[in-house]
């Protein structure tokens, strides 16, 4: 079974989930989270490399926050060392 992962991000701790949580018929975890979908790029599925306000194709995973996050261009790439972090969450 799928589980929510801990990831610090940006100096927060927060939860993310790989692939569509209402899907694998996983709860969200519990309220004071601000949950952001992840989309993973064209030639690695594997990786996410975004967080955005909505994310049809390319769908990676969920991200939960403690804090609202701010979205210059509709869109907030992450850095190489984000990317793994996230990728490499559930082998820890």
């Amino acid at each position: 079974m799928m589980e929510w992962e801990k990831v610090k991000f940006r100096g927060m701790g927060c939860l993310v989930f790989e692939g569509r949580p209402e899907s694998e018929n996983v709860r969200y975890p519990s309220k004071g989270y601000y949950y952001y979908p992840m989309r993973h790029g064209e030639s690695d599925w594997a990786c996410p490399i975004s967080i955005e306000e909505y994310v049809l194709v390319n769908f990676w995973g969920v991200i939960g926050t403690p804090k609202p996050l701010t979205f210059p261009n509709n869109c907030l790439e992450l850095k190489r060392r984000e990317r793994e972090a996230f990728a490499n969450a559930h082998e820890d």
